[in-house]
């Protein structure tokens, strides 16, 4: 039987993208902001008791930093046996514990977990680096396995997303944008207001731009069904980071941006694709930082 390789650097470059949203919700805002005291303090659920900001309520500034060490080492690369689950811990402690979260954070949360599998099966040193060795059938299929249900998860969260504003009339009459784009406290910044009435006060663009956020929606949801190898998953990956950038600059939603982003990678590239990067890492060897760098990553 063929064994094949699924511990490839964009397994990597998605779980760094995950753990970068988290630690740029981490690293831009104090810890009174992200940490309500009074919701600390509640009794926890049985699940939540065991999330480090609840272990550490008191010593909240130090659960910070043991997270943002977690998930530096998890950009780094190094050792994914171990970071993988560390990833999944301190990611979901956040998620169930933050006074203020977004979809991106349970979208992270989810993804990190499915991620486990995958990462306990990787022998590698760093996740940025190639498998050179021969790998046992079984790790083999569970990789696999585990991919297809991330696969299974992305495309439920945009099937759910259609399903959901189907039956709203806003969707279906094509002002629904209208009303978020304008909303007091989710719609656009109002530096960039100026910018857009233009296009807010045309019913027609308005229409298109809904029933366009629809169809892109349905058609990223049906893309479970192409093949692996089909150039129509790069389209379509393209699209959908470019939908969900013009959400980030419109809603600054930069964690859901990045952990979607992440999801999209994982759901439309073929599973065995390899991103060729050596020319970026013999430039950074290149450099006096960069040297001590890549030193300290392949410890």
């Amino acid at each position: 039987m063929k064994k094949e390789f699924y511990w490839t650097n964009i397994i990597g470059l998605c779980r760094s993208i995950l753990a970068l949203g988290t630690l740029l919700t981490l690293l831009l805002n104090p810890v009174d902001v992200l940490f309500n005291q009074e919701i600390l303090n509640q009794e926890p659920t049985f699940f939540q008791q065991y999330g480090l900001f609840f272990i550490l309520k008191d010593a909240v500034f130090l659960a910070k930093t043991l997270v943002i060490i977690v998930l530096l080492l998890v950009i780094s690369g190094t050792h994914p046996r171990i970071t993988g689950v560390l990833h999944w811990y301190v990611t979901w402690s956040f998620f169930t514990s933050c006074n203020i979260i977004d979809g991106g954070d349970h979208i992270a949360s989810v993804l990190t977990l499915l991620l486990i599998p995958i990462t306990l099966t990787d022998s590698r040193k760093n996740h940025w680096k190639e498998i050179k060795h021969s790998i046992d059938t079984y790790s083999s299929t569970i990789a696999n396995a585990f991919l297809f249900l991330i696969k299974v998860q992305v495309c439920a969260i945009y099937l759910h997303a259609f399903v959901g504003k189907v039956p709203v009339a806003e969707w279906l009459n094509g002002t629904a944008t209208y009303y978020w784009l304008t909303h007091e406290y989710f719609g656009i910044h109002q530096l960039l207001r100026p910018v857009f009435n233009f296009f807010l006060s045309n019913n027609v663009i308005v229409a298109i731009v809904t029933w366009g956020v629809l169809l892109i929606e349905f058609l990223l949801s049906a893309c479970i069904m192409l093949d692996q190898k089909s150039s129509k998953r790069k389209v379509m990956l393209m699209i959908g980071v470019l939908f969900h950038l013009s959400i980030f600059i419109v809603h600054g939603l930069a964690t859901f941006f990045l952990s979607i982003s992440a999801g999209l990678i994982l759901y439309l590239v073929n599973n065995q694709y390899y991103l060729d990067y050596e020319h970026l890492i013999n430039l950074i060897k290149t450099n006096k930082h960069g040297k001590r760098f890549y030193r300290i990553i392949n410890i």
